[in-house]
């Protein structure tokens, strides 16, 4: 059984960003170690957590990370498919969070390249710690 978390998923998108690499979907479920067969099981949950991310990016002042998780067919330009950018233009607006980043509203894939670029520009002043490593060093002191 895996599990998806935010901050781990964020750790690893920042790593991405930070070697200015865009992800593949299939890559980004082998690195939670879920088996390629699997994927027409976890579709809907890795889409699902990806908007959560884009939530707590959001809510954490980073850049939308999400952006940067492509088709393996488009890995190498950063292009989505339609159906891709309908979702992440719906959880935007939903979020709020193209207003963080100064753009007055996502509409496409040039839209889109924008907050790709802008991962990879914010990216390497970012020095994320997960909450998870904060509470265990906060308790290591006591």
């Amino acid at each position: 059984m895996f599990k998806y978390d935010i901050e781990t998923s964020v750790t690893f998108l920042l790593s991405c960003a930070k070697r200015k690499q865009f992800v593949s979907f299939i890559e980004f479920n082998r690195f939670y170690k879920i088996p390629d067969q699997d994927w027409p099981l976890v579709y809907p949950l890795l889409y699902r957590h990806l908007n959560l991310v884009l939530k707590y990016c959001y809510e954490s002042n980073l850049p939308p990370l999400s952006v940067l998780v492509v088709a393996r067919d488009m890995k190498a330009n950063g292009q989505m498919p339609q159906r891709q950018i309908t979702r992440l233009i719906k959880s935007f607006v939903r979020y709020g969070c193209h207003k963080s980043e100064n753009i007055s509203d996502v509409r496409d894939m040039d839209d889109l390249h924008i907050l790709q670029e802008l991962c990879f520009k914010r990216a390497i002043d970012i020095n994320f710690m997960p909450q998870k490593t904060l509470d265990a060093i906060s308790q290591s002191i006591r």
